[in-house]
């Protein structure tokens, strides 16, 4: 399924990590998936979490091998993932989700992730002959995604793609195009991938109406509950920012049906208020696809656009006293903190997090509330403290309470 066996250099992988891949390839004990039709984006942010520990020990061992060059390591965690993809496991249960487990949902979604991204070289070498496009759409080194998503621009310019195949050409450019560091390449995706609509909230509105007040209210009031009007999406990739959503809404944000930013029930009351799957979701809620009122990528593509500001930092650079105070002066109860974990030459939002309250007396601290795990008493400086390597986005909804 992913990576190409032949392609792996073995000798140049340690014994004890090749018994290992091994072991685990042929152990029943790896996880599997669904496989899902539609647009890729709505499958990949509603992967349902599971124990992936051995998997993500594995891939862990790969990724901090010194020995191996990166396109080694990509190859070695191909591989184990054409194995992973087809296996089982039991699911944990809600009550044991935490950040820990997000982690593991992240590396999940990269597996799936990795899968169209093969499938995407596939296509192209039906309509390329001239490289190995199976080998470059997987490759990990920018100019290899440069190279696949100038072929895809080819293809879609003249219109040879439809159905499936052009679904899964318009998810790799836009999940690649915007680190590429091409500003063509990046403004051929918005061109594809950004429908000519007008959008309902704009700067100005969230400006003037977000009500941090009210906002605050609905965390107090849902932080470990679930409003029976929105869809609980514990079982189906984590509630974090279908939470976040939620309390922004609550704030007098409304819903932006054109811009894609909402969630509403097809049957009252649904079905399925927490589906266990993509086809319980479908049937009971209705969203855009992709969605950026549940998926953290697209929430925060989106919210980059409507809101007064939004900061970037290194977990290196919250931990220096001075930048800290900075975004402790600034941030307000309401205000949005996404994770942005990293992935090869990027970085890619994967938990998203609510400003609910702060510390000043001892120490200066921000209080975080969240869904996946439920809690509105979570430390940022202890989060920025775990994730040194990590990089955080500070969305300031307005200017001030």
């Amino acid at each position: 399924m992913f990576g190409k066996r032949l392609g792996l250099r073995w000798r140049a992988v340690p014994m004890a990590l090749l018994v290992l891949v091994l072991v685990l390839l042929a152990s029943p004990a790896l996880v599997g998936f669904a496989a899902v039709r539609g647009y890729p984006e709505l499958a990949i942010s509603l992967v349902d979490q599971e124990d992936l520990r051995t998997y993500t020990q594995l891939i862990k061992q790969v990724k901090s091998n010194e020995g191996l060059d990166d396109q080694e390591k990509q190859e070695a965690i191909n591989l184990i993932e054409e194995k992973y993809v087809k296996s089982r496991n039991a699911k944990i249960p809600a009550d044991k989700l935490n950040v820990d487990t997000l982690e593991r949902a992240f590396e999940r979604r990269m597996a799936l992730e990795r899968q169209y991204e093969k499938s995407m070289g596939t296509i192209l070498n039906k309509y390329f002959s001239d490289a190995n496009y199976k080998q470059i759409a997987v490759s990990v080194k920018k100019e290899d995604k440069i190279l696949a998503m100038k072929k895809i621009i080819e293809l879609l310019d003249t219109r040879k793609l439809q159905g499936q195949e052009k679904a899964l050409a318009l998810y790799y450019l836009d999940k690649f195009a915007p680190y590429a560091g091409d500003e063509q390449l990046a403004a051929r995706n918005r061109q594809f991938n950004v429908p000519d609509r007008d959008v309902a909230v704009t700067y100005s509105y969230t400006t003037n109406s977000y009500n941090r007040t009210k906002a605050r209210q609905y965390i107090d009031h849902y932080w470990n509950s679930y409003n029976p009007d929105f869809p609980n999406l514990t079982y189906i990739g984590g509630d974090c920012t279908n939470f976040a959503s939620q309390v922004l809404h609550a704030g007098n944000l409304p819903m932006d049906y054109r811009g894609g930013w909402y969630v509403y029930p097809k049957q009252i009351p649904p079905r399925y208020p927490a589906p266990k799957s993509i086809g319980e979701l479908n049937y009971s809620w209705s969203l855009a696809d992709p969605s950026s009122w549940i998926s953290a990528k697209q929430f925060n593509r989106y919210w980059s656009q409507h809101v007064y500001s939004k900061e970037r930092y290194s977990g290196t650079e919250l931990k220096n006293l001075q930048t800290f105070d900075d975004v402790w002066r600034k941030a307000w109860h309401g205000d949005v903190v996404q994770i942005l974990r990293p992935v090869w030459w990027w970085y890619e939002p994967y938990h998203t997090l609510e400003v609910y309250s702060f510390t000043f007396i001892s120490s200066k601290d921000i209080i975080l509330a969240a869904h996946t795990n439920n809690t509105k008493s979570l430390s940022f400086k202890e989060i920025i403290n775990r994730y040194p390597n990590y990089k955080f986005d500070i969305f300031y909804v307005k200017q001030g309470y």
